[in-house]
């Protein structure tokens, strides 16, 4: 989470943004696959599978395997 902060305050992106650049479908709902794949293409090695896994277990609060807008922010 630490990487994806640094990002968003490097690239001046604010929450909404980058969730809006993550939701390829823009369904308003993160996958984890849309979350991995495009953290992995904005943060390259900057971070790894697991740190994503990690941010996967705090972020999704109802463990629906889906990040809604308002568990992202």
């Amino acid at each position: 989470l630490n990487e994806v902060k640094y990002f968003l305050k490097e690239k001046n992106i604010n929450i909404n943004e980058i969730f809006n650049l993550l939701d390829t479908d823009q369904d308003k709902e993160l996958t984890k696959f849309e979350f991995t794949r495009n953290l992995k293409f904005l943060l390259g090695n900057r971070i790894t599978n697991e740190e994503i896994d990690d941010a996967l277990l705090i972020i999704d609060e109802n463990n629906d395997n889906e990040i809604s807008l308002r568990e992202f922010t």
